[in-house]
């Protein structure tokens, strides 16, 4: 039986002990991550997304889920390799506390990070099999681009897609994709809805491509320079025509309350129309320059 529980907000943690993003320029400690789960359950957020390559994530997670542990669900992003190994009886060695975590209750869903992996048969062989084994409740992928995503879909046979969706990349915003995912009544999780935080505040890391761009987000922040209204915008225009969970990663439990606030807001037509404003300011930025993993 599937004991996973659907969540509109998923907390992402590569961030909330590591310096993680182009905007993010601090480390956390222990206690500034568990202060960070804390309140994320205080807004009746469950739901981790974490791997065991985000350092720090998981023994905060452990450290935080002492008890009760059916209430929990955790989205656990392996690489193929890793995948392989948690098939074939190494969990208990490389991943204890998640293997503990399953025996005990705890719900998983078991995503490949790159689901051009899943394109592999001894790869989906894995992923299924885990399921099949009860070491998952749900198997599911990270995708970075819709020709992978639709490759996926031809073969079926997995529960949840991550992709990455914002104002300035809305690739996956293709009503045959969309179909395709309900049809198969796999469930979407949108992620990398800030663009790392570039969609709320400049970049602290210098990337090449910002310079010839540098006008879009000059002009993008003398049109919105409140900040949770380029949160507010960031959240409500990628679920303005699609029906999906959102993953969010913070660097402070002020920021998760604030993009929490932000995602209970309802839209009205002034905010329809700042939606429609930055989706044609963001679109001036090429393709090829919103891939996190090229900058």
């Amino acid at each position: 039986m599937n004991r996973f529980k659907k969540t509109n907000v998923i907390l992402g943690t590569a961030q909330i002990i590591n310096d993680y993003g182009i905007t993010n320029s601090s480390k956390k400690n222990l206690k500034q991550a568990l202060n960070i789960l804390s309140t994320s359950n205080k807004l009746d957020i469950y739901t981790y997304d974490t791997s065991k390559a985000y350092l720090g994530a998981h023994k905060s997670i452990e450290n935080f889920i002492k008890k009760d542990f059916s209430k929990f669900n955790i989205i656990e992003k392996l690489n193929s390799e890793d995948l392989a190994s948690y098939n074939r009886e190494s969990r208990a060695t490389h991943w204890p506390w998640l293997n503990d975590f399953n025996s005990q209750g705890g719900n998983i869903c078991l995503m490949l990070h790159n689901g051009l992996d899943y394109l592999k048969s001894d790869c989906r062989k894995d992923l299924q099999s885990c399921k099949k084994k009860g070491l998952a409740q749900l198997i599911g992928l990270s995708v970075y681009d819709p020709e992978v995503l639709e490759k996926c879909l031809s073969y079926g046979g997995f529960d949840v897609v991550q992709c990455p969706v914002s104002i300035a990349d809305r690739r996956f915003c293709n009503l045959n994709i969309i179909k395709k995912i309900d049809k198969q009544k796999v469930t979407l999780h949108l992620r990398s809805i800030f663009l790392q935080g570039l969609l709320l505040k400049m970049p602290i890391k210098k990337i090449p491509f910002l310079d010839e761009y540098k006008q879009i987000f000059f002009k993008y922040d003398s049109l919105f320079p409140d900040y949770e209204k380029k949160i507010l915008l960031a959240i409500k225009s990628v679920l303005d025509d699609i029906k999906a969970s959102i993953v969010v990663g913070v660097e402070s439990s002020r920021q998760l309350k604030t993009i929490y606030k932000m995602f209970k807001l309802k839209k009205d037509k002034y905010l329809m129309a700042d939606i429609y404003k930055s989706r044609k300011l963001w679109s001036a930025l090429p393709k090829n320059s919103i891939d996190p993993r090229k900058w």
